[in-house]
């Protein structure tokens, strides 16, 4: 059997789901634009009711590509999550780092997954094929979600604040590490 390759954009709706997914996007906004077309789409149906909303949420994965090496990044990003105390407190010589974090940030809730990758490891995280994923980096998995509150006609400016917000993860991080 022959796995097809992942098109770019995707959609789903079902009894108690509906979501787009974009794979490796031209610009930054492109989500954030197909995302308000699918859901004007979605609530102009003729044929069923949107039920009453339980959770939104926008989830992005990102690999910052960069020329150092695995250990340098591993180091860079230990320095800047924990103390050297904290070194010493785990002991012995750390061989990988994967940090997680829950946050608040408003109205948001947000699941952030930080660590290094080392070379052609971010094939195992994503479902297309990059050039950039010959080399070493960081993963991001950044999950931005409202849990209860949440009316269909608030559906486009939720998308435009969370991805605001998971950018500007992206951004900082990328600038503290140096990337």
């Amino acid at each position: 059997m022959t796995l097809k390759r992942q098109k770019k954009i995707g959609a789903f709706a079902g009894y108690k789901s509906a979501g787009l997914y974009t794979f490796d996007p031209d610009a930054r906004n492109y989500f954030e634009e197909k995302a308000g077309q699918f859901w004007k789409t979605l609530i102009k149906n003729q044929f069923y009711t949107i039920p009453e909303l339980q959770r939104f949420g926008c989830r992005k994965k990102a690999f910052l590509n960069c020329s150092k090496t695995f250990e340098e990044i591993n180091d860079k990003l230990y320095n800047k999550f924990f103390t050297e105390e904290f070194r010493i407190l785990v002991g012995d010589k750390e061989k990988d780092l994967q940090v997680v974090v829950n946050l608040i940030s408003g109205k948001f809730q947000i699941n952030l997954t930080c660590g290094p990758i080392h070379k052609n490891e971010a094939n195992n995280f994503f479902n297309f094929k990059s050039d950039h994923f010959e080399d070493t980096g960081i993963f991001l998995d950044i999950d931005v979600y409202i849990a209860n509150g949440i009316q269909n006609s608030m559906i486009p400016s939720l998308v435009k604040e969370a991805m605001v917000i998971t950018w500007t993860k992206i951004d900082s991080i990328s600038k503290s590490v140096g990337l």
